[in-house]
């Protein structure tokens, strides 16, 4: 239901003796990030009942009044929040931009990504730690400790290379 509009949402009732639980996964990947690598500056935004995405906006220099939800420089942030998260580089992050529709120059990918990496000091430690972890392992872990080989990770080619 989370993707339906809310007028339709309204729809699915219980009988009046019943509750209905809903849950809100808005956000829930920063969320995640910013507990697992008590990342302070992230988890003091979800505290304050902020958003990341504007709050990295602002700190990227972002008009604040082109950073609603449904905005070009929100959705920026947002992709290269999430794509960073997951490990993705320069080049990466321009096509999945360039996938979901945003324009965003590689210059100013990498003017954006150091400034991201000193707001987020705690991911980028975790980042940096899981990343020792698996170059030294070949495998990566999640939380509940399951665990896979990647392929590639020993690689001297920067092209694939994990």
């Amino acid at each position: 239901m989370q993707n339906w509009p809310p007028d339709i949402r309204g729809i699915i009732v219980g009988p009046p003796e019943h509750l209905m639980h809903t849950a809100d996964y808005s956000k829930f990947e920063a969320r995640i990030a910013a507990a697992v690598a008590h990342d302070e500056g992230l988890l003091q935004t979800f505290r304050e009942g902020g958003d990341p995405y504007r709050s990295l906006g602002l700190t990227l220099g972002f008009d604040p009044a082109a950073l609603d939800s449904s905005g070009h420089s929100y959705k920026i942030v947002k992709t290269m929040f999430l794509a960073r998260l997951y490990g993705a580089g320069t080049l990466k992050i321009q096509e999945i931009a360039r996938r979901d529709g945003l324009d965003i120059s590689i210059r100013l990918i990498n003017e954006y990504l150091p400034i991201l990496r000193r707001a987020m000091p705690g991911v980028e430690a975790w980042q940096a730690t899981e990343t020792a972890r698996l170059r030294a392992s070949g495998e990566a872990r999640t939380l509940e400790d399951r665990r896979r080989l990647v392929r590639g990770v020993w690689s001297k080619d920067p092209t694939t290379r994990a």
